[in-house]
């Protein structure tokens, strides 16, 4: 078979090779000093010395050529792949149930007592998206346990649940059994009671759940691709085979149990084998059952039920009850065990070898260089002249030069497991080192003595670490057929400066890739609306918000009901606001820039909550009434915007707001021009926080809004099927922008499931805080088993959405 990868490219060994590289040398000395030197022998310093660093850069090179995994090893020679972001197969290749196999294939990995299940699409007034599901359940399961597995049933399905779907109804279907008869010639070398347990276990197996399952310690992986094991949910407990589905309901071809019977140690010949059913013989096929009935085989309870007769050489062999009933209780326990139990998935995988490699070791090539260079470990004799050792510490001054550059590749090489991984604790993508006087005998007379904080500011002024980083992280995403420019962030860049917006890119990406798996995999995941441990966020929400660049609070109101001001319009700030507050207007033309200046852009303690900034903003008469304009919430985070400057009597300043080019708002006076800057960077830092930690969106399925109780409308159905609401905030600096409504109206039905239809509201906060009370309202009684109270929540919340106006561009459905 073709390989399905990119053959490596290898550099020929000769290019790197020690002839390779003295002969290209001695051509570039040629080339600068040929007309004034000529002598390239082996006698020549200049030539020794030459050949030592060429010796030092083969070395290089042959470190260069490792596996890859011993770069990125830790210093113990542990490959912390987390940390690398690199995923295992069972983890990259599985998927969330999409079919009804997948579904079917999780089901019965997860509850043993499941001996078979069937998933169908149901239709409820033509609402789609809604499945109906029949169980068969594991024999001689008490009434209790039965309701048990129905109630795990639904937890399973609900966290699984993708959106636009959910599960109608659970039905335990009756068991429809068949007598098995039949007559078999065994070999001698097998105990018949053995033979006879596996003949009516198998077959049971068979008829009952049609499931095919192969432990994991059984596949040889040399002979199945990992893609193809892990196509669809994982399965821990085996492997479902994908060719049958279990629709046995459809009818039964009995001639399936000759292939199950003449798999079987000791069978020699199958004389004759069909089904009973209330007297009737059946050798050719099981009709097709109702909805209701799941086929399954009578195991015998008695010696009179035992319908299998076992020949030996043409002779009838007896087996006691007692002795096939041991035999069919171990198979079963160990059958029932093995489903119970999860099996280790590594056995599948080949190890990943790993060699921990002492990268930055270096030794020095001044130790290779004959005595008389005196630079090697035994210096010069102290009887030398001062011009002898003075040329000396020129040469190890010299020689230190070239080896300060291999030292530093050196360290690059080392610090690759960090650059190629989702690790940012160290701002910096360039590395160096610095040698010492245990590598280079009197090192510290030519070396500086800040040696490492000199070299790490020199490089430090050509590491452009967010460009670079980015970069890197751009290819870690590929390897997963993912992009993340984060378009969002840098065209509507309001938040941050051009340095800041590189950051926090870089910071994005580092989670996207973190959650790799999850946000491609759970891109269409529903959430589980009872559950108490996890926040309802969808799995498209969380996807969404960090394409947007959005923080993705619980509740979007939050940020700003929690520093205890109440958001408004600007207009009805003016009106509910008075002089005494400090809502005095000026003219902007009157703010002359002889007077008055821009303030200067101080950085604020990024740890620094927006209640810690607004106890820090006492003197912001604005933010005394309790109520924040609109205006200034969108408008203040721009620095070039206020302006300090003293007032007429000469005795305090003042901080002005420019809200257009004919008005400006007085927001403060302060007793010195410091204490002013301080207050609009600390204004403009804590604006910024509620605009940021504003930013979200919810998911809103319309099918988990329909009625539980009295039937739906049939007029509603297209309301109720295959439509989501995305509900953003519409206050916020970002999300007021047209275009950038746009790009989240794109982004969003970019990544929704394809047969799903995406309606967008923006809203103010008021609306948003009414949308949110309605909302957590509706989520608290999913929890509750009141059909009545989950209807009257959801009509809220309905109501709430046919009285919003949706997005001008958007067509959707609204109730006559």
């Amino acid at each position: 078979m073709d390989e399905a990868h990119i053959p490596r490219r290898k550099a020929d060994d000769s290019d790197l090779g020690f002839e390779q590289l003295r002969s290209e040398a001695i051509a570039l000395i040629e080339q600068v000093s040929g007309k004034v030197w000529t002598d390239y022998n082996l006698h020549d310093p200049g030539i020794t010395i030459l050949e030592q660093l060429i010796y030092a850069i083969t070395d290089l090179s042959y470190r260069c050529d490792f596996a890859i995994q011993d770069y990125l090893a830790d210093s113990a020679g542990e490959l912390d792949l987390q940390a690398q972001a690199l995923h295992r197969p069972a983890e990259i290749f599985t998927c969330r149930p999409t079919t009804s196999a997948d579904y079917r294939k999780l089901l019965l990995d997860v509850l043993p007592q499941i001996d078979n299940l069937w998933l169908s699409e149901t239709s409820h007034n033509g609402i789609r998206g809604l499945y109906q599901l029949s169980v068969k359940l594991k024999r001689g399961l008490a009434p209790g346990e039965q309701e048990a597995v129905v109630a795990r049933i639904r937890e399973i399905y609900r966290g699984a649940r993708n959106l636009c779907e959910d599960l109608g109804g659970i039905a335990v279907v009756e068991n429809r059994e068949y007598e098995l008869f039949a007559e078999i010639e065994i070999s001698s070398a097998q105990d018949p009671a053995e033979i006879l347990a596996k003949v009516y276990f198998d077959c049971a197996r068979r008829i009952a759940s049609g499931v095919k399952i192969t432990t994991y310690d059984q596949i040889d992986p040399d002979n199945r691709s990992l893609e193809n094991l892990f196509d669809g949910p994982l399965t821990r407990r085996g492997f479902f085979q994908d060719d049958d589905d279990g629709q046995q309901k459809t009818g039964f071809p009995v001639s399936a149990l000759f292939e199950i019977v003449n798999r079987i140690d000791g069978v020699d010949q199958i004389e004759q084998l069909f089904l009973v059913r209330l007297g009737t013989k059946i050798y050719d096929r099981i009709p097709s059952l109702d909805d209701d009935a799941a086929l399954d085989l009578a195991v015998p309870q008695n010696q009179d039920q035992i319908k299998v007769r076992l020949n030996r050489n043409g002779r009838e062999l007896r087996v006691a009850f007692t002795d096939f009933k041991a035999r069919f209780e171990e198979i079963s326990s160990k059958y029932y065990a093995s489903r119970r139990s999860p099996l280790k998935l590594p056995m599948l995988y080949r190890p990943i070898e790993v060699q921990a490699r002492p990268l930055q070791r270096y030794f020095s090539i001044q130790n290779h260089l004959p005595s008389a260079y005196g630079v090697n470990r035994f210096g010069v004799p102290k009887s030398a002249s001062p011009e002898v050792k003075g040329r000396v510490r020129q040469l190890k001054a010299y020689l230190a030069l070239f080896e300060q550059f291999l030292v530093n590749f050196l360290a690059n090489m080392d610090a690759l497991d960090v650059l190629f991984s989702a690790r940012t604790e160290t701002r910096a993508s360039y590395a160096t080192a610095v040698l010492d006087s245990q590598q280079v005998h009197d090192l510290e007379a030519v070396y500086p003595a800040d040696a490492a904080r000199v070299f790490s500011e020199i490089v430090a002024r050509f590491d452009n670490f967010n460009e670079r980083k980015s970069r890197l992280l751009d290819y870690l995403l590929a390897l997963y057929g993912e992009r993340f420019n984060q378009y969002s962030l840098r065209h509507f860049n309001y938040y941050y400066s051009r340095d800041e917006v590189d950051g926090v890119i870089v910071d994005n990406k580092v989670r996207f890739l973190r959650d790799i798996v999850e946000l491609g995999r759970d891109r269409g995941a529903a959430p589980d609306y009872q559950s108490a441990s996890a926040p309802a966020i969808s799995g498209l929400a969380r996807r969404a918000a960090l394409l947007l660049g959005f923080t993705q609070p619980l509740w979007l109101t939050a940020a700003i009901e929690a520093v205890g001001v109440e958001l408004c319009s600007h207009e009805d700030f003016r009106r509910r606001i008075d002089v005494e507050h400090g809502m005095e207007l000026v003219d902007t033309a009157d703010l002359d820039a002889d007077r008055y200046s821009q303030p200067a852009r101080i950085p604020v303690a990024s740890e620094w909550s927006a209640s810690r900034l607004r106890d820090e903003l006492g003197g912001i008469a604005a933010l005394g009434s309790g109520l924040l304009s609109e205006t200034l919430l969108r408008h203040g985070i721009a620095i070039e915007r206020y302006r300090v400057g003293r007032d007429s009597d000469g005795e305090n300043y003042r901080l002005y707001f420019r809200l257009d080019d004919a008005q400006s708002w007085r927001l403060g006076e302060f007793s010195d021009r410091d204490a002013a800057v301080h207050a609009a960077n600390y204004l403009r830092r804590f604006l910024l926080l509620l605009n940021r930690d504003s930013e979200g969106l919810h998911i809103v399925e319309h099918l988990m809004l329909r009625p539980r109780q009295a039937p739906a409308n049939a007029e509603a159905a297209d309301f109720y099927s295959f439509r989501i609401s995305a509900v953003l905030p519409a206050w916020t600096r970002r999300c007021s922008d047209p275009h950038f409504r746009n790009l989240a109206r794109e982004t969003l039905r970019l990544n929704a499931p394809a047969h799903v239809f995406v309606e967008f509201y923006w809203l103010e906060f008021e609306r948003m805080n009414e949308f949110e009370r309605l909302y957590r309202a509706w989520l608290e009684c999913q929890r509750d088993t009141d059909a009545s109270a989950q209807d009257r929540s959801a009509r809220a919340v309905i109501d709430f959405l046919l009285q919003a106006p949706a997005s001008q561009d958007e067509h959707y459905w609204r109730a006559s």
